[in-house]
């Protein structure tokens, strides 16, 4: 097995191997209904996967073996891809290569049969004569494209909408015998033809990865027919001011969408899935009323409590009407009432959710509306369903529409929005960040099992998606090198424990296996006193650079003691002889302005504040600081700008100002 695997790694065979499992059968060797697949720079990635393999089995090349049977990758070029066509004669996978060359490798070129152009090697198979001059040209062309992903594979969606309308009769049956009577066959029919009908407006579809020493990811692309609802609806969102560019909400997963226009997309929705939710028993038409009335933008954060076993949702969305945020909310709350009533058996369905209206309330002047939804999740203990309760609250103001899990966590957001500045709408249409380390240091709470390292686990995803002329793109992405560090965590939970971990992790062994002593004798002396290393430890020698910070922070200690004991005056002599040495130390800069604030010289305290956040623009400290020495300043609306920016950073001193400020009256 593993050496299928290995040899699959090899161009000419790989693009058969995956050939033969990922595209139905047709035969239409027409170049537009051609698969695609495209590797660029086979052997960086070679590179990449050994060196991967190399950290849980050193001095292992498990690449080896396809290099061998490559003749060696190094004579690929690597500034253009090797791409492959493909297309299926019954069973039998048809596949027309291109190789790029820096130079000629005949060992290549004697196992594939390939045919030798003046930088690049053509390959048919199975073998069949000279490749079609149109197939040739086509292949060097897709060469020559740069691409976003390492390995990529675009494929003929009408493929798979023949596919699935062939196979529809069967996969009826089926899913008739596993609904066992809630839905008709005739239900999931016109379901199926919803899907169908939405697949038909597709052009291509893809999938691609990405292999490089700072990022692996998994993306997929959709390409839409011209002049489709679903090609209308993928239109790039317009440019111009975001309302939520700076608002920064709670919890490791953040996520947040620029505006865009919503009504080609609700259209789309309704013309293809609308019967999909009706046979569902989900009023299509109530919510969509309700989406035409958003501007498409919205930021939350989530968060989890696995003590109850429940989400923690706060956010903001934006809504065209200033004026009308509590009927939007009343009717959205309606809408999924609603639901309940025509879905009584939502209740005994694993993830299956009802929902409730709950007590209206006040919070900072504004009119409060609940809902609940009571989810159904099976019970591994009694193998019974049993309901969790998760309740949101919500509130509007001037086209906000707020939204938190309890009174006052909503509190916090609409304090949050009062001083909000609209930004530029730019970036990615959608992304989700996610702190994946910040979850398990919450299931490291829970479970004695998890062993995090001592300084923490810092693995972070990022899930984004662009959408414009009809495409679209969405793809997850995380560094290689925090995938280790996590993979060595799970490693300690697996079985064999903390001695299957990846080499160079450091995994704590279980307490009674801590300190054992070793054949040797006992790990301390008799008289308790540690026992003497057996070689001598020296210092690692400083760098220059390693040296001047040592020196700059030892000043700044030292003003800090003297603006302690002696004065601001006395420790901003020692902060001026930090900056001597380093005129680009942030903390030096913002210890000197609290000195010079201290003194009531606030044109000098905020030019050095302006310096610490110069050289550290996102440190929340020196973001407050500046508000608080705005404010004495005199300079209120800046300062309250500062306080925000601070509050969005992370700063809880700014946000318990800011709540402070908001329940004043």
């Amino acid at each position: 097995m593993k050496t299928r695997f290995l040899l699959a790694w090899s161009f000419a065979l790989a693009v058969i191997l995956a050939t033969g499992s990922v595209f139905p059968a047709w035969c239409q060797p027409n170049l537009e209904d051609m698969a695609i697949v495209r590797i660029n720079d086979i052997n960086e990635i070679f590179d990449i996967i050994d060196e991967w393999a190399a950290e849980a089995n050193p001095g292992q090349a498990v690449t080896m073996p396809a290099r061998a049977m490559m003749g060696g990758t190094d004579w690929i070029d690597p500034n253009r891809s090797a791409v492959a066509m493909v297309y299926m004669e019954g069973e039998t996978p048809i596949v027309y290569g291109f190789i790029p060359f820096l130079r000629p490798s005949q060992n290549f070129q004697q196992m594939t049969q390939a045919q030798a152009g003046s930088d690049h090697y053509r390959i048919v198979y199975p073998p069949m004569g000279p490749m079609p001059g149109e197939v040739a040209a086509a292949l060097e062309k897709e060469s020559a494209r740069k691409s976003k992903d390492s390995v990529f594979v675009r494929v003929p969606a009408k493929i798979y909408a023949d596919q699935l309308e062939k196979n529809m009769a069967m996969m009826l049956d089926q899913a008739a015998m596993q609904s066992q009577g809630a839905l008709s066959r005739q239900d999931m029919q016109e379901m199926m033809q919803g899907f169908l009908s939405l697949l038909n407006q597709l052009e291509t579809m893809g999938m691609g990865v990405t292999l490089t020493r700072s990022k692996a990811a998994f993306s997929m692309e959709g390409k839409a027919i011209p002049g489709t609802q679903l090609a209308k609806a993928l239109a790039a969102p317009p440019e111009g001011e975001a309302r939520l560019a700076n608002y920064k909400p709670d919890g490791p997963i953040q996520y947040r969408s620029r505006p865009y226009a919503v009504e080609p997309f609700m259209d789309m929705l309704a013309g293809s899935l609308g019967p999909f939710y009706k046979k569902l028993g989900v009023d299509f038409s109530c919510f969509d009323s309700i989406a035409r009335e958003m501007t498409g933008e919205y930021a939350a954060g989530m968060s989890l409590d696995l003590d109850r076993e429940e989400f923690i949702l706060e956010g903001i969305l934006c809504i065209n009407d200033p004026a009308g945020g509590d009927v939007f909310i009343s009717r959205m709350i309606q809408c999924s009432v609603d639901i309940s009533k025509n879905n009584a058996q939502l209740a005994n369905v694993p993830g299956g959710a009802l929902y409730e209206r709950t007590k209206d309330s006040k919070v900072a002047g504004l009119k409060v509306q609940g809902l609940k939804a009571l989810v159904s999740q099976p019970d591994p203990a009694t193998q019974k369903m049993r309901t969790n309760a998760m309740e949101l609250r919500m509130a509007s103001q001037d086209g906000f529409v707020f939204f938190a899990n309890t009174d006052a966590k909503l509190q916090r957001v609409i304090s949050k929005a009062k001083y909000l500045k609209p930004g530029k709408a730019s970036g990615h249409f959608f992304t989700m960040d996610m702190d994946i380390g910040q979850f398990m240091e919450m299931a490291a709470k829970s479970d004695p099992s998890v062993k995090l390292p001592s300084g923490g686990l810092s693995v972070k995803m990022r899930a984004t998606m662009d959408m414009g002329d009809g495409a679209m793109r969405m793809e997850m992405a995380l560094d290689p090198n925090e995938i280790k560090s996590l993979a060595s965590v799970f490693q300690g939970m697996a079985p064999g424990g903390p001695g299957r971990a990846m080499q160079g992790d450091v995994v704590m062994q279980p307490d009674d296996e801590m300190f054992q002593p070793d054949e040797a004798g006992s790990q301390y002396a008799d008289a308790g006193e540690p026992a003497e290393p057996e070689t001598d430890y020296a210092e690692p020698e400083l760098t220059p650079e390693e040296r001047l910070a040592r020196e700059v922070a030892a000043l700044v200690e030292k003003g800090n003691l003297s603006a302690m004991y002696g004065g601001p005056n006395a420790a901003l002599k020692a902060y001026k002889k930090a900056l001597e040495l380093n005129p680009e130390s942030p903390a030096a800069h913002f210890a000197a302005a609290l000195a010079y604030a201290e003194l009531k010289d606030y044109s000098l305290a905020l030019k050095h504040t302006g310096k610490a956040l110069e050289f550290s623009p996102d440190n929340p400290v020196y973001t407050y600081g500046k508000a608080r020495i705005l404010l004495l300043a005199g300079e209120e609306d800046a300062a309250m700008e500062a306080f925000v920016t601070a509050a969005n950073s992370g700063s809880e001193d700014a946000q318990n100002y800011l709540d402070h400020l908001s329940m004043e009256p």
